[in-house]
């Protein structure tokens, strides 16, 4: 039998890539390449040797890069993170990704915020929460009380 790890999160990026010219397109292909191209579970296998992301025997986590803020404005949108990893039995490996992709965000870009669920089937969900202070070691990792889901 197989086991399940699922992920959800939001990531709110700021920013000041309009005084650069970039433009949300360009904003979006920037973060998108910071992140890497996801797998999935119909990927051509180069695409599953040269992806960054947290994977499963079926495919990687997903993301979604949205820009939302207007042109001058500080808040440049959110990221959006989910996936059901198959044969994934450690959430610890998608939480390290995810404060390595918090940390080391790309000039112009900063975070605002960030939290990411992990619940990995027969153990406790652990959220990884990513206050706006800009300090790397603030970021939490809360294990919270297991749920059954019989």
């Amino acid at each position: 039998m197989s086991t399940w790890t699922h992920a959800a999160g939001i990531i709110r990026v700021d920013g000041l890539g309009f005084i650069q010219g970039v433009g949300t397109a360009g904003e979006k292909r920037e973060l998108e390449k910071y992140i890497g191209k996801a797998a999935q579970f119909d990927s051509p296998e180069r695409d599953f040797e040269n992806c960054k992301l947290p994977m499963g025997s079926e495919g990687s986590l997903q993301y979604e890069v949205s820009i939302t803020g207007g042109d001058t404005s500080l808040s440049r949108g959110h990221i959006a993170i989910w996936g059901d990893l198959r044969d994934c039995d450690s959430p610890d490996e998608l939480i390290e990704w995810f404060k390595v992709l918090v940390s080391d965000m790309p000039t112009p870009f900063f975070i605002r915020d960030a939290v990411l669920t992990v619940h990995t089937e027969g153990q406790t969900c652990r959220l990884c929460y990513y206050p706006a202070t800009y300090n790397d070691e603030s970021i939490q990792v809360i294990d919270t009380p297991e749920v059954s889901h019989e």
